[in-house]
Order: C-alpha cells, then sequence, then structure tokens
C-alpha cells in the first residue's frame, strides 16, 4: 500500500517523452476502484492519439495551463480549474495548449491496474527509434484502451 498522505510533489513518477506522471493512488492501495495521478504535459505536447475505454470512466481536473479536449465531435480548450469527464465508449484525445505547461490529475475508475499502461508506454517511449506500433497497441488493449481507427494507427498513418 502507498501513503495515504501525500505531499506536493510526492508519490511514485516515471517520465513518458518530455513529461512527467506521478501516481498518486492506484488500484491496488483501494480495490481496484480508482487510480489518481498528476500529469504534466509540456508545451506543444500532442498527448495521446484518438482512443476510447470499454469499462473505464477517465476525469480530468486541470491544475495548471490548459488543454484542448476532443470527445466524440466536442472539441474545448480546457483552463485551470476545469473539469472533464471521459464515459465508457467516448472517443477522446487532448493536447497541452498555451504557453505553459500543463499540470492535471487524471483520475479512472475503476482503477484496476491503469498505473501499468503508463509504465508500459514510458519504457517504449524510452527506447531507441520509432515506438513499435503493434507493442502499444498490445499494450493498449490490456488495460482497457482501444484505438478510434486501430488499422490507421497500425499502417502508420496517424
Amino acid at each position: 500500500m502507498t501513503d495515504s498522505i501525500l505531499g506536493a510533489g510526492q508519490g511514485r513518477s516515471i517520465r513518458i517523452r518530455n513529461g512527467n506522471v506521478v501516481f498518486k493512488t492506484v488500484g491496488a492501495d483501494n480495490g481496484g476502484r480508482v487510480g489518481i495521478f498528476e500529469q504534466t504535459m509540456q508545451q506543444g505536447d500532442p498527448g495521446p492519439v484518438p482512443h476510447f475505454h470499454k469499462e473505464t470512466t477517465e476525469m480530468f481536473y486541470l491544475l495548471e495551463g490548459s488543454l484542448e479536449f476532443h470527445l466524440d465531435d466536442v472539441v474545448r480548450v480546457v483552463e485551470a480549474g476545469g473539469f472533464v469527464r471521459v464515459p465508457p465508449n467516448t472517443v477522446h484525445h487532448f493536447s497541452q495548449r498555451g504557453e505553459v505547461p500543463a499540470r492535471f490529475l487524471i483520475m479512472f475508475t475503476p482503477g484496476k491496474a491503469r498505473e501499468r499502461y503508463f509504465e508500459g508506454l514510458a519504457a517504449i517511449a524510452a527506447e531507441d527509434g520509432p515506438p513499435d506500433r503493434k507493442r502499444l497497441v498490445a499494450l493498449m488493449h490490456e488495460y482497457d484502451q482501444f484505438l478510434a481507427d486501430e488499422d490507421a494507427y497500425l499502417a502508420e498513418n496517424y
């Protein structure tokens, strides 16, 4: 079990490209009910490709900066203090906008072992050369993440 009380910046941290993810609580801490991570995206970070989750509700609370969210056909820029809820089966993606890095809480319910997806993503991103897209897709599927257009992604047309 991780600590129940964490100060600013505390929690296990990983790097993904030029961003940072700090695990505040993971599913193993609470019977798989919720995962809460603090993520930072640097200026111009394009974020994830369009995807959806079959079982997971994903939520975002912006602490600093702004993100542009695409949820199905809706596009909105969300500023600090804003909140976004992404229900299961909603195609979404987001990217950093503005002059300051975006820092936000990302929450998953159920939490299960969602941190393992981020750990796998960090490991693949740290490898030399372009990422193995088939490996990335397999990792996504293992942790309830599915691409809006998997064929285009695997053909490197994303």
